[in-house]
């Protein structure tokens, strides 16, 4: 097992276990429902470009270059960490300064907009920071071998078919966390009337922000279990870079 699948899985089920145990959608998801809708996600159109782009590898042109892969798993971390840091800041604007500022709570009735303009707006940046890291390592990989200068192909071939359906996908995860936010503030609200008459030196106040705070931990949540997704076609190609270099040995 190398250093990357050591510290992050592969597997995607970690968002859909989180949207699961939230219980905001009315849908039942599966791994076999993912896989099953697949076909579906694919057009005509679009599995004969594929076809055509997977006939097409042999031609593909090999440049060799030097590869190094402690370099190449060190500048994985490198983006991880940094689009990590970026969510954790922004969900902690007391202590860290982040360029997506988290939206201040205007009132006991804050309208769930905000919060689904500021996960919209992390969503662009992971996308835009992935998709650019994923270009530069498919020209990396490329250099190591042939087969390999094959894969990169085929990865580019695999995005551009599925880039469109996987950002509508995604679209629905903010959606999703606006029911979780009804719901805990119609739970915040039971709360509130029972504790109407509640005068214990100020600790019911501090109890009413528990649901903003269970809230933003959603946030998090779900944006780190998004990257994961987000990651998995670029950790796709340091495994077989890894293989590849084991193999040769």
């Amino acid at each position: 097992m190398t250093p990357i699948s050591a510290q992050i899985s592969l597997n995607g089920s970690r968002l859909v276990r989180f949207l699961s145990d939230m219980n905001v959608s009315d849908v039942k998801v599966s791994h076999q429902y993912f896989a099953e809708r697949l076909g579906d996600v694919i057009d005509i159109n679009e599995s004969i470009r594929l076809s055509s782009a997977h006939s097409s590898l042999s031609t593909t042109r090999f440049n060799p270059r030097e590869v190094v892969t402690e370099q190449v798993i060190e500048e994985f971390f490198q983006l991880r960490t940094a689009i990590v840091q970026s969510i954790v800041n922004s969900l902690s604007p007391d202590t860290a300064v982040s360029r997506i500022k988290l939206p201040a709570v205007s009132g006991p009735e804050q309208a769930y907009e905000p919060y689904l303009r500021f996960y919209q707006a992390h969503q662009r940046d992971i996308d835009f920071k992935v998709q650019g890291y994923r270009s530069t390592l498919r020209t990396t990989v490329a250099g190591r071998s042939e087969k390999l200068a094959q894969l990169a192909a085929l990865d580019l071939a695999l995005e551009n078919t599925l880039l469109d359906h996987n950002r509508k996908l995604f679209v629905v995860v903010p959606r999703l966390l606006g029911k979780r936010y009804e719901y805990l503030w119609q739970q915040h609200e039971k709360t509130l009337a029972t504790q109407k008459h509640d005068d214990d030196d100020g600790q019911s106040s501090s109890r009413n922000t528990l649901w903003l705070d269970t809230f933003y931990a959603d946030i998090q949540g779900l944006l780190l279990a998004e990257l994961d997704v987000r990651l998995q076609p670029v950790l796709g190609l340091i495994e077989a870079l890894n293989e590849e270099v084991d193999k040769n040995q």
